[in-house]
């Protein structure tokens, strides 16, 4: 059943128009006896208040906010999400061990990257109030409706609540020394998933140091086209390590993230990295500026007219113009100090 966003938001407003808190409404789920399981953001559930009746596509945040309640009843109450509790509880543990809290000064100032309606912006505070402890815990979210739901829903979690673009981390308003940053169960391929991008955003508001948790549905994700994504999910599928050179991946876990709407478990991955310090960073850029340089050698030794050596030769001129290499008539390729 196709549903178009636009529209489905409009009619999800004027349907919640009047409603509160202690609207009463039913759930169910349509799509329970397809033949063939939806994708995770074409699964939509059938909203009941008296004898008018919604059409609610569960990714369409817009349209799922604006009846207070309605999003937790969902997808925690109906489909059993433990993503929030889970993650936390797998950060709460980590944080704890010396090799990774030993840059970390508590209380912790906290981002909590596509906090909704502050959902895990709570159980960030029930959980790590006292041990480590929070400074700051800030939400930011992309969405308007997003915060306006926290603030009516949870309106003690958050320090602050800030709308932004992490893909545009400079001038967004958000601190740039962040201890830890969570981003749960948002990130993804499809056109209402956080990018990637966000997360380089989310990096660079990280100490050297600080943490960044997030979790994924690392199967399943038909629409992840990308070379980039592709190579995202691979590390974590498999291949193992971080798909950020300036992250080490301290710790992962499998997990069920929540029940489809035709009762089947949907699993998760969740991922603790720790930001690395620029001696860690350095030692890649050197071993890339060794690699480069045998290949330069390579080129200039075989007299090679190939596209890729033209590549390499290309390449090792935009780094050495950018002063990330030495230049062309030294042996030995350094960073500069």
């Amino acid at each position: 059943m196709a549903i178009s966003a636009a529209s489905q938001a409009e009619n999800a407003s004027e349907f919640s128009q009047g409603c509160g808190p202690e609207t009463a409404f039913t759930v169910t789920f349509p799509q329970k006896d397809d033949s063939s399981s939806p994708q995770q953001d074409e699964e939509y559930a059938e909203v009941h208040i008296g004898a008018k009746k919604q059409i609610f596509r569960i990714h369409d945040y817009n349209a799922m906010y604006s009846l207070p309640g309605l999003y937790k009843h969902i997808v925690y109450e109906q489909l059993a999400c433990d993503s929030p509790r889970v993650l936390v509880q797998f950060l709460k543990e980590h944080v704890a061990a010396i090799n990774v809290s030993s840059a970390i000064i508590d209380p912790l100032d906290i981002l909590d990257v596509a906090a909704g309606n502050g959902i895990v912006g709570a159980e960030l505070r029930q959980q790590l109030a006292e041990k480590p402890g929070i400074r700051r815990l800030i939400g930011t979210d992309l969405l308007d409706s997003a915060r306006s739901a926290a603030l009516r829903d949870r309106p003690d979690v958050y320090d602050d609540y800030v709308v932004a673009d992490l893909t545009q981390p400079h001038g967004s308003g958000l601190p740039s020394s962040l201890d830890l940053v969570t981003i749960c169960a948002a990130l993804g391929p499809g056109d209402g998933d956080l990018p990637l991008e966000a997360v380089d955003g989310a990096i660079i508001l990280l100490l050297e140091g600080g943490l960044l948790a997030l979790t994924v549905n690392a199967r399943g994700q038909s629409a992840a086209t990308s070379l980039r994504w592709q190579r995202f999910f691979d590390s974590v599928n498999g291949s193992g390590g971080s798909h950020w050179g300036c992250l080490e991946e301290v710790a992962r876990k499998s997990y069920k993230h929540r029940k489809n709407v035709q009762g089947k478990w949907i699993e998760y991955v969740a991922l603790i990295y720790k930001k690395k310090g620029p001696e860690a960073v350095d030692d890649n850029m050197e071993a890339f500026a060794s690699i480069l340089q045998a290949m330069m050698d390579r080129y200039n030794n075989h007299n090679n007219s190939s596209f890729l050596g033209l590549l390499v030769a290309v390449l090792h001129s935009m780094l050495v113009s950018e002063k990330v290499i030495a230049d062309p008539g030294h042996k030995n390729l350094r960073l500069p100090s």
